[in-house]
């Protein structure tokens, strides 16, 4: 190693030498840098493993806390036909009478839906029908 900190020396190194001895500092510098990556890999692995003993103590807190807090939605039965005419209706009254309107299907959004999912339904309805 020292040998390539002197020029002179290295000048009079033969072909092989040269090669051995830099083929020993690529084996230690990649041999340095892997035990680092591995240092660091470890203490992210200890602080993730940390973090998420912490976390989980407060999840399963607040999953406590909702499941005492849960109301009971009441669900009023109706005749599925009055919504389908109320919908009809409104659509038309939106988009004018001259034009041709066929509900297939009408579906409540699943109340489990993230707001994610919600906006993502909202915006392809609004979308398909110009909104």
């Amino acid at each position: 190693m020292k040998d390539f900190a002197n020029p002179e020396i290295l000048a009079k190194m033969g072909i092989g030498e040269r090669l051995i001895n830099s083929l020993m500092v690529t084996v230690l510098g990649m041999g340095i840098t892997f035990m680092v990556l591995i240092i660091l890999y470890l203490v992210i692995k200890l602080i993730g493993s940390i973090l998420y003993s912490r976390s989980s103590k407060k999840a399963k807190e607040t999953v406590i806390k909702e499941e005492v807090l849960e109301v009971e939605e009441e669900y009023i039965e109706s005749d599925d036909s009055e919504i389908v005419a109320i919908i009809t209706a409104a659509i038309t009254a939106y988009e004018g009478v001259g034009k041709k309107l066929k509900i297939k299907s009408v579906r409540r959004l699943d109340p489990s839906l993230s707001s994610w999912s919600r906006l993502g339904v909202e915006d392809t309805i609004n979308r398909n029908f110009g909104g």
